[in-house]
């Protein structure tokens, strides 16, 4: 159903009696620097800069700054009539006079400086097609030939054809008379033919387009790589003048109105930006949200994101200047300064204005709408009742000067006049005075009580029902001097606690306990206050000619919190009369209309300001400073940094704060965007800078430059030598002796340490030696007690070898391990006849390994093996038992592998500890005594690692890992 209502309610959609709001803009031209005022095209590089070209060069803009590139800087020509970025960061240029360039890092190149360029022949302007996140696509006027520039800069041609649009999965071309849609690995997918070559084909969103002939919108959606007719409608606008931003079709639905249309062509009137009477030739949409229109001869407008609305004499407004408002119900009452009456809605300023400007002489300052009348009050003390339904105006002057007004009901009001305060009744037309003295303001409590304000400060009166006094707002209220002396200029309250403007002296919050004073000092941003307005969340709103202060109060710390509102953070006018809050909406009435935003507008944007340093001067002369390190001699003292901070909704209301570490830890607060520093002496330095918003956010990280100055030497040449050289015998003769003090030193403790282990060996020698004897004895008196004498005459034999080749071997720290491997062989073979073969064992060496001249330390495998046949092998009483000794080399280490399939140590140490006779094995310990000296000594790594050996939590076996360094 939505598409069959194509077009339709586009832009008449404004009420016979009202016009719709406004959003607020800015318009930027040559007094902000932007000397052309034609722009063709708008863009936002990737640092968030804005670029904008023009007949007159193209610029950078920072949001305050706009910086110009033209062809005194390389440009080949100052007619850029087009834009885009790739994925490096260059800003393609399409220049008119036919050439193609780019800008990067600031500098422009061309066909003069970039070979690709100087390939590239054209003949007509290009114009850039699209773009997409890989690639940029462009095309010469006069020519249907497409081209492609990559991520890296390279432009080559696409070898299709004609007018392109990027679709969201797809390419879309019209060539000749037929519709050709591609994917983007350029495979033809689908074609359709077209009534006429002039028909306007247009994207809307995602896969959907539109072809535009005749006054006929045919709308077309790409499913299943297919094109498909959606829906066919007459078209009430022209399609001409269209735009894309923010993934949506815009139209130029009246003159100088842009409205933006969804996915089913129904238009978002929320989103219509309205520019006046100017031509638009280009529109951007930034990351913030906000809008950049590009005009043809009226140079660049911005549109907020989430702006503030303004009414005004654009919008129906007989006036800007609001001399006062009221509010009732969803609807706001304005009185303009020249005394004509206003309603305004949800839908804008009514069209059915009252002019009192004759009928109520004097300045009309208050006013009160009930629910059947406006009444409105004149500096000169007439009084003006308007009927809502229109009526006759009646108008009575029955008292002196109004100036305030508060409606009692019943066909009563209250008013503060030059002469007292009196209560009128409109229906009787009867005045009765209250009290004498000048009076300011009223304010009427609900229990009765009257609170009025005048000259003489605060005073409370109970006018009705003979009630004389009241808990309500006691005499505690009225003891502060400051408020006695101050001419007030409104009053309210909320539960207990009383709030009080005055003129000159600020705010006063008033409870039964004290009194708090608020005003410049405490962050008003004036201390002439007008009107109070109460907002549901307990927020406190004054205005002022200086802006509008909203006072929070905490709840648990009653700490008090001021925010200011004011033309810094968006607002058109300083000077407001008062505000109101209608559908959760504030309504601002000031000199300059009538403002309309969210009451939390202020606080609900968390966008901080990218802060760039963007021009750095070393006495006088610029630097780059990409480089975040730089240092500089002792001469250059004197630097001059400018920054950037990149937050457009701002519209230039940007605050900074910067410090330099190293001179000084505190923050300096500044409006300017260029600090200077002078004579700054030698040292490392950190400059750092931060800015603040509109919306008092500052940044998350701020910006840093470091940078250094050496050191000065001394001014004369000849002292400076004479310094060098004495500098130079010193350290010389210094070094010179630190040097032989610490050979010296080295060679005392490399020969203590090669004593000690010496001493260390011959003392584990000791212990050695002994042990493995003690071993043997046993042996040996075994098998003669069992009288083995063959045995014993055998064991006895080897075992004579087995000593002399241990004396021989401990002299030595290391031997070959083919005397190693003799030696173990022997050992292995007592050890087989002692235990009577009860087991078996296996020595394995690598082919390659020459073992003649392989050293391995002395005497530190036999306690391994000992012990694997000892607490191993022999516990053993099921399987076989089988040791295997293994040995093998690579480049850098010679491994040594002592591996048995006996019961492990885990149940070898439960033996022991159920056995009442306990061995103590020092085999161990001393062998990686010996691996310790030998480490020292040699000065080559070693390592022994013991692992026990498990098959699905069975124990089978240890084996120990000695590895040596070559």
């Amino acid at each position: 159903m939505a598409t069959a209502i194509l077009f339709i309610c586009l832009c008449l959609m404004i009420p016979n009696e009202s016009r719709s709001q406004k959003r607020m803009s800015r318009h930027y031209g040559g007094a902000d620097g932007l000397v052309c005022n034609t722009i063709y095209s708008i863009l936002q590089d990737e640092q968030q800069f804005i670029w904008v070209s023009t007949d007159n060069g193209v610029y950078r803009f920072d949001g305050q700054v706009f910086q110009r590139f033209s062809t005194a800087n390389g440009l080949p020509d100052n007619d850029i009539l087009g834009m885009a970025e790739d994925l490096s960061g260059r800003l393609w240029l399409s220049c008119y006079n036919a050439h193609l360039c780019y800008i990067q890092h600031q500098k422009i190149f061309t066909s003069q400086n970039d070979p690709d360029l100087a390939k590239l022949k054209t003949r007509s302007y290009l114009r850039f097609i699209t773009q997409r996140k890989d690639h940029v696509i462009f095309k010469e006027d006069v020519q249907p030939d497409l081209y492609r520039i990559d991520a890296g800069g390279k432009i080559s041609a696409m070898n299709l054809k004609g007018d392109l649009i990027l679709l969201q999965d797809y390419y879309l071309i019209r060539y000749l008379d037929e519709i050709l849609l591609y994917n983007f690995q350029l495979k033809l997918l689908d074609r359709i033919k077209v009534s006429s070559r002039k028909d306007i084909l247009a994207y809307v969103s995602e896969n959907r387009f539109i072809i535009s002939s005749n006054g006929q919108a045919s709308l077309f959606d790409i499913n299943h790589q297919q094109i498909q007719t959606r829906s066919k409608q007459a078209l009430t606008i022209s399609i001409e003048n269209r735009y894309y931003a923010q993934g949506k079709l815009w139209i130029e639905t009246q003159p100088g109105i842009l409205t933006a249309f969804d996915k089913d062509l129904q238009p978002h009137s929320e989103l219509a930006l309205s520019v006046g009477n100017v031509t638009i030739n280009s529109l951007f949409c930034d990351a913030q949200g906000g809008y950049w229109i590009g005009t043809q001869g009226d140079g660049l407008i911005y549109f907020p994101p989430h702006a503030i609305k303004i009414l005004n004499e654009d919008e129906g407004l007989l006036q800007n200047n609001i001399a006062c408002s009221f509010s009732s119900g969803n609807e706001l009452y304005v009185v303009t300064g020249n005394s004509i009456v206003q309603k305004i809605d949800a839908s804008g300023v009514s069209h059915r204005p009252i002019d009192l400007s004759q009928k109520c002489p004097g300045r009309i300052n208050n006013m009160i709408v009930t629910e059947n009348e406006i009444i409105c009050g004149s500096d000169r003390g007439y009084l003006a009742v308007i009927p809502k339904s229109g009526g006759r105006v009646e108008v009575t002057r029955k008292v002196s000067s109004i100036k305030d007004m508060e409606y009692l009901g019943h066909q009563q009001i209250l008013m503060a006049t030059s002469s007292g305060t009196v209560k009128y009744d409109l229906k009787k037309h009867v005045v009765s005075n209250l009290n004498q003295g000048r009076t300011t303001a009223i304010h009427h409590v609900d229990d009765g009580i009257i609170l009025t304000g005048g000259l003489k400060g605060l005073q409370r009166m109970f006018p009705f029902s003979g009630i004389t006094d009241s808990k309500k707002f006691s005499a505690n209220y009225f003891r502060d001097s400051t408020l006695a002396t101050a001419t007030i200029t409104d009053i309210a309250h909320r539960n207990d606690l009383l709030i009080v403007t005055t003129t000159q002296q600020g705010v006063f919050l008033i409870d039964e306990k004290h009194t708090t004073h608020l005003n410049i000092a405490q962050g008003l941003t004036d201390n002439n206050c007008r009107k109070i307005a109460l907002h549901p969340d307990g927020r406190i709103w004054i205005t002022t000619a200086s802006g509008i202060n909203v006072i929070k109060i905490e709840d648990k710390t009653q700490k008090i919190n001021i925010e200011t509102i004011t033309t810094f953070n968006g607002l058109t006018s300083n000077n407001i009369r008062a505000v109101h809050f209608i559908d959760s909406l504030v309504y601002a009435s000031s000199s300059a209309g009538v403002m309309i935003f969210p009451a939390n507008w202020f606080q609900t944007s968390k966008d901080t300001p990218l802060v760039y340093i963007s021009a750095i001067q070393c006495e006088g002369k610029g630097l780059a400073f990409e480089n975040p390190d730089h240092h500089f001699p002792s001469d250059s003292n004197s630097f001059e940094f400018t920054f950037s901070a990149l937050d457009y909704s701002s519209m230039g209301h940007i605050k900074y704060a910067y410090r330099i570490l190293g001179l000084s830890e505190s923050w300096v607060k500044t409006n300017d965007k260029t600090i200077r520093i002078d004579r700054l002496k030698p040292g490392s330095y950190t400059l750092e800078v931060k800015a603040m918003n509109a919306r008092k956010v500052w940044s998350r990280t701020p910006v840093r430059y470091s940078f250094s100055i050496t050191p000065a030497w001394h001014e004369k040449t000849g002292i400076r030598i004479l310094l060098g050289i004495l500098l130079g015998l010193m350290i010389y003769f210094g070094t010179l002796y630190i040097y032989r003090r610490r050979f010296r030193k080295k060679v005392s403790e490399e020969a203590m340490k090669k004593h000690v282990a010496e001493v260390e060996l011959k003392a584990l020698k000791a212990q050695i030696n002994p042990h493995f004897i003690f071993n043997t004895l046993n042996a040996i008196q075994f098998f003669i007690n069992a009288n083995e004498n063959e045995k014993a005459d055998l064991y006895l034999n080897k075992m004579s070898r087995l000593i002399r080749a241990t004396l021989d071997f401990s002299n030595d720290i290391s031997i070959p391990l083919r005397e190693e491997i003799e030696y173990l062989k022997n050992y292995l073979d007592l050890e087989t006849l002692r235990f009577d073969n009860d087991f078996m064992y296996q020595i394995s060496i690598a082919e390659t390994m020459d073992t003649s001249k392989l050293m391995i330390p002395a005497m530190v495998l036999q306690p391994h093996i000992e012990n694997a046949i000892r607490h191993g092998l022999k516990p053993k009483t099921t399987g076989n038992k089988t040791l295997f000794i293994r040995f093998r080399q690579d480049n850098y280490f010679l491994y040594v592998e002592v591996e048995d399939n006996g019961i492990g140590r885990r149940a070898s140490n439960l033996m022991k500890q159920n056995t009442s006779v306990k061995h103590i094995s020092q085999g161990e310990e001393l062998s990686q005594s010996k691996l310790d000296i030998y480490r020292k000594l040699s000065g080559k790594d070693v390592d022994l690692n013991i692992q026990d050996q498990y098959d699905h939590d069975q124990a089978t076996g240890t084996l120990v890992t000695l590895k040596i360094a070559l």
